[in-house]
């Protein structure tokens, strides 16, 4: 067993070992606080059948991008608005569900099922994950249809909505 030199203690050198690990492998982690949201994107990107291909973008200030892709009653481009309350609403859900941090789960792009993505953007980052629409509710679904209901799309995607 190594002796510590003279004047330096067991404490003194455990510490030194620490400062030294924290330096190599970084600092703790500190909370950060929420970013902006800078637009909630919402995709649903079909099957191989009927259903709906479309994809709306929402936006704080209150507008909405919405491109109409397949299978819907509305298939063009077109610029809409929406209370920013529920842009607002939106977002601390994103925040709640810890959007950034989910895992994507499983997903099949080759099933014959319907598809779709949710990308949320900040200042700083991007982040997308791929679900599928259709079967068990979860929280990527439920966000989807709350963005939905927010920009009101029942007139652009009919009985998809």
């Amino acid at each position: 067993m190594a002796v510590p030199p003279a004047g330096v203690s067991v404490t003194h050198r455990a510490a030194i070992a620490g400062l030294f690990l924290l330096a190599a492998f970084g600092r703790p982690a500190v909370a950060q606080a929420p970013q902006e949201i800078r637009s909630i994107t919402l995709a649903r990107l079909g099957c191989y059948w009927m259903c709906p291909r479309y994809t709306v973008t929402l936006h704080p200030d209150g507008t909405f991008d919405y491109n109409g892709a397949g299978e819907v009653p509305k298939m063009y481009q077109a610029q809409g608005r929406f209370p920013k309350r529920k842009f607002e609403a939106l977002s601390r859900a994103v925040q709640a569900m810890d959007f950034f941090s989910m895992p994507q789960g499983p997903f099949c792009s080759q099933c014959d099922d319907e598809k779709a993505l949710i990308r949320i953007e900040t200042a700083t980052e991007s982040r997308t994950l791929y679900f599928h629409w259709y079967g068990r509710p979860n929280a990527l679904t439920q966000l989807g249809r709350a963005i939905n209901r927010a920009a009101n799309l029942r007139s652009l995607v009919g009985r998809y909505y």
